[in-house]
């Protein structure tokens, strides 16, 4: 009887309806057989010359007991969902786990499900810890940041804060006086929401580009080559700390209760360069690598901070707050600055980082362990991602790797194979919450000054032992991958962002293995850019016998720079049959199958 009168009063809102139907159900239940009772109502409206019969009301009018017990939005009892807890297996219970900023931008929201039952505990609740990035995913000595109560479907609200942009969550449960839990601890996974630059993101008409020379600024060595994509490098010492030249401000920037320097002079020829792309229409690219830096060795990783003759960029600082911090105001100070909401310029895209599956050289870290260094990296790229993404929701962020894909031969002392890496990154990013990662390769001949790239046999599968333009298939396929597309599911960008054919061996040949390298890029749609290594000849590559450049380095053109010009434009047939005697194609058609 009191489950009756309980569901009653849930269903039936209007007092008097409540007290009413409650005298009438306290009357049917002692009854056996027998419809359900007839309203007063009914009655009343029954013709006089009826009055010896009344009809029963519809079906849909009255409730049977049954019916008024049951009760379909009434949850399941906590007790009935339980199951013993299995500490074996803690991550076997929390599914779909998110980890999202509100629309409002005021709270994290992290939710998930109960799918497989929920375990019992030392109570009913759900405790959610916060992990910043140098930390390891432990409980002890640390307090929750909010509490929930268990239930089928469980969503945690917390206040946003400027540092969970960076932060990891993960829910837990209290078993045995200990925290447990329940799922790896997740990043942000929408940080764009944040974004106060929500503009469509620019894909210019050609994926052509170039390497950058900053002097060819505003002149015709830029300007004639009608370049529609830009890059550029960004060591991190040039503009973290005080500003050396006295007639130009040091720049205060405040993150997370602290005051960051960084040097205001070198950062307004960075404003110059990106600010005169970005009026001219040129996508543009930056590069940011952590290189030496003696002021400031906290940003670099621990294991990393021996400087060698060999390396040129070192591994990020992810194990220590002081270092961690500063890497975090780092990469705000930059996407706040180049996001398109000043005169400073829009960066499209950046490059976190150079060849990082080459550890020993161009992201150094001493360590042969490929888990540690890749998780390690990722953390790293997670934040700058999330500070890119959380100014500019558009912006694409990439990590780059070189052509060793599989041909260290077991030997993570020299290199990290390409492929595993990949894999690897794929795999932590995931771990962390999936997101936009994009990928840049630098598919080049083996050796480097092999112009000739197209001659010879190629493995075309994921086992490949160098990347270079006529296997790119090796990498795309694993790309296309369901457990490596986004979480659109979609394909991920993918960008050559360093690539160039020297023209020690002729000027012509030179030319005519860029423009076959073009028109495979531009026949393949899952390589959205070919940017050129590069635009001047190098001094350093120079004395390696590598002339990359359209021009000299006396600026003086080199053949290329007309079918660098025009290889992309409406005259382009006198190119193509140029190459096409070259490379020994009888067409293009023929030229393309071989790269396929």
């Amino acid at each position: 009887m009191p489950g009756i009168i309980k569901n009653i009063v849930k269903n039936i809102l209007p007092v008097a309806a409540t007290v009413f139907l409650l005298l009438v159900l306290l009357f049917s239940v002692g009854l056996k057989n027998t419809t359900a009772p007839v309203s007063e109502e009914i009655i009343e409206e029954t013709t006089e010359s009826d009055t010896s019969k009344v009809e029963e009301p519809e079906p849909d009018l009255a409730l049977s007991e049954e019916e008024i017990i049951t009760d379909e939005d009434e949850e399941e009892p906590l007790e009935n969902l339980m199951v013993p807890f299995d500490v074996e297996n803690t991550y076997s219970y929390c599914k779909n786990p998110k980890c999202l900023i509100d629309e409002n931008k005021e709270n994290i929201v992290y939710s998930f499900d109960f799918t497989n039952g929920i375990p019992r505990s030392d109570d009913d609740n759900v405790y959610l810890f916060e992990f910043s990035t140098y930390e390891d995913d432990e409980t002890e000595g640390k307090k929750a940041i909010q509490i929930a109560s268990k239930a089928k479907e469980v969503s945690i609200e917390v206040p946003y804060e400027e540092r969970y942009l960076f932060s990891r969550f993960a829910p837990a449960v209290k078993y045995e006086g200990e925290y447990i839990l329940l799922e790896n601890a997740k990043y942000v996974m929408n940080p764009e929401a944040l974004a106060y630059n929500t503009c469509d993101y620019f894909s210019p008409d050609s994926k052509k580009g170039i390497l950058l020379d900053a002097n060819t600024i505003d002149k015709p060595e830029l300007y004639d080559l009608n370049v529609k994509r830009a890059v550029y490098n960004i060591p991190l010492s040039f503009i973290i700390g005080e500003t050396e030249n006295e007639s130009v401000p040091t720049i205060e920037y405040e993150y997370n209760g602290e005051t960051y320097e960084f040097d205001g002079f070198m950062c307004g020829g960075f404003d110059s360069l990106i600010s005169y792309l970005t009026q001219q229409g040129i996508h543009t690219t930056i590069i940011i690598l952590n290189d030496w830096n003696k002021e400031h060795p906290e940003i670099i990783h621990p294991k990393a901070r021996k400087r060698t003759g060999r390396s040129q960029y070192y591994a990020f600082n992810t194990e220590e707050e002081e270092g961690v911090r500063l890497m975090e105001a780092t990469a705000m100070f930059l996407a706040e600055r180049y996001s398109g909401g000043s005169e400073y310029g829009l960066v499209n895209d950046w490059i976190i980082a150079n060849e990082v599956n080459q550890q020993k050289i161009w992201n150094y870290m001493d360590t042969k362990d490929i888990d540690y260094y890749t998780e390690s990296f990722e953390r790293s790229f997670r934040t700058f991602y999330n500070a890119i993404k959380s100014n500019y929701s558009n912006a694409k962020v990439y990590y780059s790797i070189d052509h060793d894909f599989n041909d260290n031969y077991g030997n993570n002392g020299r290199f990290f194979n390409g492929k595993e890496f990949l894999y690897k990154f794929n795999e932590y990013a995931d771990k962390g919450g999936n997101y936009d990662w994009s990928l840049s390769i630098h598919p080049y001949p083996n050796p480097l000054s092999k112009v000739k790239f197209w001659k010879g046999s190629f493995d075309k599968t994921e086992n490949a032992g160098v990347l270079t333009p006529m296997n790119l298939s090796s990498v795309t396929d694993i790309m296309k991958k369901t457990e490596f597309l986004n979480n659109k599911g979609e394909v991920r960008d993918i960008g050559i962002t360093e690539l160039g054919f020297s023209s020690g061996a002729g000027e012509k040949l030179q030319a005519a293995a860029f423009a076959y390298c073009y028109y495979i890029v531009e026949n393949n749609e899952y390589i959205c850019s070919f940017l050129m290594n590069r635009q001047t000849d190098d001094a350093g590559a120079l004395k390696s016998g590598l002339r990359l450049g359209i021009y000299n380095y006396d600026y003086s053109p080199k053949y290329i720079k007309k079918v660098f010009t025009n290889v992309d434009g409406e005259n382009r047939d006198e190119l193509i049959n140029e190459m096409l005697e070259v490379i020994g194609a009888g067409s293009l058609e023929e030229a393309l199958s071989w790269a396929e």
